[in-house]
């Protein structure tokens, strides 16, 4: 809301700004109905209303929708981040490899090598520690890949996604 005058000042009718408080719930159903090549979807606020949304422009081409959490997307039919089994992780720039057991988060284990990787949110919101994956399947727990992104496997957040393979080889 802080941006919703500069918002309309630049962009006119092309956005709108719709205050729950003011004028209810939106009708996503209706609003995102027809996908338009033209338009990109920006939401952000309670968990509720960014899965409604994702929801209803599953359908929309892929980029279209743009999603800003503010705390971490939850994963209720998936194990926790190295539960199900270790795996190693191999920094092939520094030389360092390490393994990683059920429960540990790779940052965590990394940093404990004294691997530098910088981070932040440590709930894979803020995209911070994003590294590059240059073998291995990653196993994405982050809420900052669009799903196209994490299916091409090219970088993962390593505060909190895991591994589908017995190892990766990171660009660190």
């Amino acid at each position: 809301m802080a941006f919703a005058d500069e918002l309309a000042t630049r962009h006119g009718d092309r956005v709108t700004v719709w205050p729950q408080d003011e004028q209810g719930l939106l009708d996503l159903e209706s609003l995102l109905k027809d996908p338009r090549d033209d338009t990109l979807i920006y939401c952000c606020g309670p968990e509720p209303l960014l899965a409604a949304v994702e929801h209803h422009s599953a359908h929309w081409p892929a980029g279209s929708l743009h999603i800003e959490r503010f705390s971490a997307k939850e994963f209720p039919d998936a194990p926790v981040t190295g539960e199900v089994a270790g795996f190693e992780v191999e920094c092939r720039l520094s030389g360092v490899t390490v393994e990683v057991s059920p429960g540990q988060s790779i940052l965590d284990v990394l940093e404990r090598a004294d691997v530098p990787v910088i981070s932040s949110c440590r709930e894979g919101v803020c995209g911070t520690c994003e590294v590059r994956v240059l073998e291995g399947t990653p196993d994405h727990r982050d809420s900052v890949l669009s799903e196209s992104e994490q299916a091409g496997g090219e970088t993962m957040m390593v505060c909190v996604s895991g591994s589908r393979t017995q190892r990766l080889v990171l660009d660190l």
